[in-house]
């Protein structure tokens, strides 16, 4: 939802050349930075199910192997949460935009097309993966309880966020440049919002009361299992599906909402 609201903000920029992309997406993450840290967003207010911290875990238990109305209040609760207190009040919508933008530039220098050479991009994933390293350097040395040091460790995950974003993309673009096609992962891809939805599904059937309630009764190895499995079948039915399919089935549902007429679906 961040991603569609903010792509409206987005799209009359389209036209802009790189370099003025990257000005504006670097002003506003400069704006969002400071409105995070000037505002910073409480995570003790958060509902329970956005929370991350250790006394969290009863609660959200408590939800899941509940009551399917109760799963639906507390869903509701942390949608708001997560439109009202994180996207516009928090200035998520800033930053958000200001990465879009910093995306339709790399799309514009040819990066995100694959248009350098291999060498290029593996200088440019050393050098995300140096970049990122830094966040993991400082962590140990920073004080969390002194403000200023708090500060560098926030730049310190910003320059994590992006160099560990950088290292990736340019990682997987080289090895495209090298000839790897990546067939089966590409498939996933153009069935991503089915996919997206899928997770989802096959976690509330297995973690909540929906359906085998396994929520904290798994090992950190089992969960692992449970995701390497998970990859493994989307892996396998998405080319299959492509094969005798344009689209993933919600992607089919989605672009025929958008034309406002079923469009074709099988090859």
């Amino acid at each position: 939802i961040w991603y569609a609201l903010c792509g409206f903000l987005a799209v009359p920029h389209a036209r802009l050349p790189a370099r003025s992309l990257v000005v504006i997406g670097l002003a506003l993450q400069a704006v969002a930075f400071a409105y995070y840290t000037k505002f910073p967003v409480s995570e003790t207010d958060a509902p329970i199910l956005w929370r991350a911290t250790p006394d969290a875990y009863d609660g959200v238990a408590a939800i899941l192997l509940g009551s399917l109305e109760g799963q639906i209040v507390a869903r509701l609760e942390a949608a708001r949460y997560y439109m009202l207190d994180l996207f516009v009040l928090g200035g998520v919508w800033i930053d958000t935009l200001g990465t879009m933008l910093l995306g339709m530039a790399l799309l514009k220098t040819g990066f995100l097309g694959g248009g350098l050479s291999v060498k290029r991009y593996g200088i440019l994933a050393a050098t995300g993966l140096g970049v990122a390293s830094v966040y993991y350097l400082l962590r140990p040395f920073l004080d969390p309880e002194k403000p200023t040091q708090v500060l560098v460790l926030s730049v310190a995950g910003y320059a994590h966020r992006f160099g560990g974003a950088l290292f990736w993309s340019a990682l997987v673009l080289a090895a495209v440049g090298a000839g790897w096609r990546g067939a089966r992962i590409a498939a996933v891809g153009r069935a991503a919002f089915t996919v997206y939805i899928l997770q989802s599904v096959i976690g509330l059937l297995l973690f909540s009361n929906l359906g085998f309630g396994l929520f904290g009764q798994l090992s950190l190895s089992e969960l692992m299992v449970v995701v390497l499995v998970t990859w493994g079948c989307f892996l396998v039915a998405a080319p299959y599906w492509l094969r005798y399919f344009r689209f993933g089935p919600l992607e089919w549902v989605w672009r025929s909402l958008t034309y406002g007429a079923r469009q074709p679906l099988r090859r």
